[in-house]
């Protein structure tokens, strides 16, 4: 059995790593939270800690009372805000009499091999260069891209949803490049349950790769099987930032975030996809191999099962 606290348990992400170490019922969980919420008031095994991230010796105070052995980041890294909070989460994990492994936001493309100018890269790499420095054994869990942003509407996900490629819906997809090259996708229940698998290994490797189902997106829009509008984006325009093609789809998620910041990140994990960052090895190291009992979901169970 293991103490575990996830860090921003409460969010996206990091409500289907709670779910998932909870599910399990082995282990102690924690959700680290900024302030009180009752979200977990029904969840067995699961307490929340409220922490102030601006003070270390606080919070290394609360994860050594609670014994907390193991820190799962699940904190949003798309401001310097979440930035501070997780290095200094870091700080307090290494302060505490209790804590011994620290695994960092991630969940997504190997950082340490992107673009400087790729969203969130800066911030991920720096969590990864405090860890070295420290005593902490850590792992970056490392997922391809969410599976969640390319099913059917409707389908039941814990993320805040956009699309990125292809609208069920409206029968459209918007492919970057030519849509050939691999990439990797795991939806977020599957995440959580490799996440709450780690756990109990005794020793982290640096990389941990999730994969999920490896395909093109050529491949993906054909598992759809209804007949789809297909635009193509090329890898020269995403460079160059020009304006992407709409996916109607996405127009509700306009009501929680603009369209801008919505289009900046279709271009962002489109150009990744196109240029090979989404995709990822599978060898004797990865979660895959390492717990072959967890059968993730593929594509086209994902696609038929939520197919309206």
């Amino acid at each position: 059995m293991v103490t575990v606290a996830v860090a921003g348990g409460s969010g996206s992400i990091g409500s289907a790593v709670v779910a998932a170490i909870a599910a399990t019922k082995k282990h102690t969980v924690f959700v680290l939270s900024r302030k009180e919420t009752g979200k977990f008031a029904e969840a067995e095994g699961v307490s929340v800690l409220v922490v102030d991230y601006e003070s270390m010796d606080a919070t290394a105070d609360i994860l050594s009372t609670n014994n907390v052995d193991t820190i799962i980041s699940c904190l949003n890294l798309n401001s310097e805000e979440g930035n501070a909070a997780q290095v200094n989460l870091i700080v307090a994990a290494e302060k505490s009499s209790t804590v011994r492994r620290f695994a960092p936001s991630e969940y997504g493309i190997d950082y340490l091999k992107a673009p400087p100018q790729f969203p969130a890269a800066e911030y991920k790499v720096s969590a990864v260069e405090r860890l070295r420095k420290s005593r902490l054994a850590y792992t970056r869990f490392l997922t391809g891209a969410f599976m969640d942003y390319f099913g059917p509407q409707g389908a039941p996900t814990t993320l805040q949803m956009i699309y990125l490629v292809v609208d069920h819906a409206n029968k459209k997809a918007v492919i970057p490049g030519d849509g050939n090259t691999p990439v990797v996708l795991t939806h977020s229940t599957d995440v959580g349950r490799f996440v709450a698998a780690s756990l109990d290994l005794a020793e982290w490797d640096d990389a941990s790769v999730i994969v999920g189902d490896r395909l093109t997106l050529n491949e993906l829009t054909k598992h759809a099987e209804d007949k789809f509008e297909v635009v193509y984006q090329s890898v020269e325009r995403l460079q160059a930032g020009e304006q992407i093609d709409e996916l109607p789809g996405n127009k509700a998620a306009y009501n929680f975030m603009p369209k801008e910041a919505v289009d900046t990140i279709r271009k962002g994990a489109g150009l990744g996809m196109a240029q090979g960052l989404v995709d990822l090895a599978l060898d004797d190291k990865s979660l895959n191999c390492r717990f072959p009992e967890i059968t993730p979901l593929n594509i086209r169970d994902f696609f038929s099962k939520y197919r309206k």
